[in-house]
């Protein structure tokens, strides 16, 4: 599938619903730039359509993973499964405003702590993940906040390997930049995970601070070269024979008396 399949699909009178699924079983290759995600929320595709084909395009979905340039590797290489639904915990590089950013535009984001598996690191501390904006709205007039939306990419393996993540979040203005209240919305019905949403005082744009962190999740199992040794399991050392003992040596003695011995 592709852009003009899906918008195809949504003005012949598909529901949402099918739609995603189609995303979803058939894959596809989308435009997910900057210039087609407006073509296609001009065209009048649905957000949840929208994040759905962004995710469909993740390396999780494509039979090429991203990787970085090939370089060369030692031969005593370890082959590590990252399983799907591992969890990694990640916080946004820089403070963020709906005001300053646009539809397409990337968010970064590091990793919190390294990511083991068998005592073996598969993803490093402070490693670079990356989510992309599908909806950034400014403070609006009559006190409506604005809104920010965005869908998680994927994080930088050891190795290279883009790992695609898992996770929405939506988050609203409505208050004086910095301050945060509670509150969760859940999703669950929807095709990505629970999705925080924090609200600030009314007429302000969405603001989220350097530092604040998200759990997100790996997103299929996915295969991970490393050339570390496995720290999970003892290092014996080598068993110490002990000295021989020392022979006694021969004492001679004539009438009583110490005497050399023959």
């Amino acid at each position: 599938m592709t852009n003009t399949d899906v918008i195809y699909l949504m003005k012949s009178g598909f529901s949402e619903e099918i739609i995603i699924a189609k995303i979803r079983s058939g894959g596809g290759k989308f435009d997910t730039s900057t210039s087609a995600l407006k073509n296609l929320k001009d065209a009048g595709v649905q957000e949840s359509v929208i994040l759905a084909m962004i995710e469909t395009e993740s390396p999780a979905n494509t039979e090429q993973v991203e990787s970085a340039p090939l370089v060369k590797m030692p031969l005593n290489l370890n082959e590590i499964l990252l399983k799907d639904g591992t969890r990694v915990e990640l916080e946004l590089a820089y403070t963020v405003s709906s005001e300053n950013l646009n539809e397409g535009d990337a968010v970064s984001f590091l990793v919190v702590q390294p990511v083991m598996v068998n005592g073996l690191t598969v993803i490093d501390r402070a490693a670079a993940a990356t989510a992309r904006v599908v909806k950034a709205e400014g403070g609006k007039s009559w006190g409506r906040g604005g809104q920010l939306t965005w869908a998680i990419q994927h994080v930088s393996a050891v190795d290279g390997t883009k790992v695609p993540l898992h996770f929405t979040s939506q988050t609203k203005g409505g208050g004086k930049p910095g301050t945060v209240t509670t509150g969760i919305v859940v999703t669950g019905l929807l095709f990505w995970p629970a999705a925080p949403l924090w609200g600030f005082k009314k007429g302000k744009p969405a603001v989220i601070p350097a530092g604040k962190r998200f759990e997100v999740f790996v997103h299929g199992d996915i295969t991970i070269m490393t050339n570390q040794v496995e720290t999970s399991l003892p290092i014996r050392e080598p068993r110490k024979q002990p000295l021989p003992a020392a022979k006694p040596k021969n004492r001679c003695y004539e009438n009583g008396r110490k005497v050399p011995c023959p």
